[in-house]
């Protein structure tokens, strides 16, 4: 005997667990007598109901996306996250939408129940992550109903981290130059590197490299190297004035920026990690390293 889910709150669709208790449905009552394959509904639009009819594949529902306040129609086969791309609405996934990383993942304001059940790569990021029921991975998540939702990782930040800023560095080639060297790292990323995945883990990295990147560049550094979690930056290379203080207001500026950067971590990953930051001023011989299209100018110190 079962008892076919008529109000589509049950957490165990489409069976009945009793949560029809406050509304005005009751669970359908059903004793096969044969043995046959059947396909129970779970719009509950059926016309045959408990049994499908196929009416699901002609629903449309509603979904509003906050802070955009966009309307959009989702079919009852898509994902979120195809829905929001689809309807050209930014929405990050950081592995393409295959389940690897959470940077599409959103709040659902309303119409949690609605949502499909977590899948298996959902599942586990979920728990490796403690993300309370209401957060979903987009990729992952389809919806039988009207749901409002809220993407939790989206600004101007956000959406340009992955275009390539060029420009070609120029320096004295072979000559002892007297210059500032910035060097900072991250302390104890690897412990929180290890609770997140390899996806979000290159999507932190590229966040906190472009905001300390734009302080350095804004204080007249440049960045000559990315060292795993590690940042060198040079100052003086084109203008020689004032650089030791350009730097140090560079790296004021840094534990600053670290700080504001601390709260979006907590509040995306309930996770955060600190820097700290090395300056050195000296001589410095200045080259051109590598070979063809990998040549760079670097700096080494000179040792007498």
């Amino acid at each position: 005997t079962y008892f076919w889910c008529a109000c589509g709150k049950s957490a165990k669709q489409p069976f009945c667990d009793g949560n029809h208790a406050d509304t005005k449905f009751k669970p359908i009552k059903i004793e096969p007598n044969e043995s046959k394959t059947a396909y129970f509904c779970g719009c509950k639009k059926s016309s045959n109901a408990p049994f499908c009819d196929g009416t699901h594949s002609k629903l449309v529902n509603r979904m509003v996306i906050l802070s955009d306040n966009n309307v959009i129609e989702i079919s009852h086969d898509e994902s979120i996250l195809t829905a929001t791309l689809r309807n050209e609405i930014p929405h990050l996934s950081a592995c393409g939408g295959i389940g690897k990383c959470t940077t599409c993942r959103v709040e659902i304001l309303s119409g949690l129940e609605f949502c499909s059940e977590r899948t298996e790569s959902e599942s586990k990021l979920a728990n490796k992550l403690s993300m309370p029921d209401s957060i979903r991975m987009a990729c992952q998540t389809k919806i039988n109903g009207d749901v409002k939702i809220k993407r939790l990782l989206l600004d101007k930040r956000d959406l340009t981290l992955n275009n390539e800023l060029s420009g070609k560095k120029e320096g004295t080639v072979g000559t002892i130059r007297n210059l500032t060297i910035l060097f900072c790292d991250i302390k104890g990323f690897t412990p929180f590197s290890e609770s997140l995945s390899a996806y979000d883990v290159i999507f932190i990295l590229n966040r906190y490299f472009s905001i300390m990147r734009e302080v350095i560049i804004s204080n007249g550094g440049e960045v000559n190297n990315y060292i795993g979690d590690a940042i060198l930056a040079i100052f003086g290379l084109k203008e020689s004035r004032q650089q030791t203080i350009r730097a140090i207001k560079a790296a004021l500026q840094m534990l600053i920026e670290m700080d504001n950067f601390q709260k979006y971590l907590e509040e995306a990953y309930n996770e955060s990690f600190d820097i700290r930051i090395g300056i050195h001023f000296g001589e410095v011989i200045v080259g051109t390293v590598g070979h063809g299209d990998d040549k760079k100018t670097d700096g080494y110190r000179r040792y007498r």
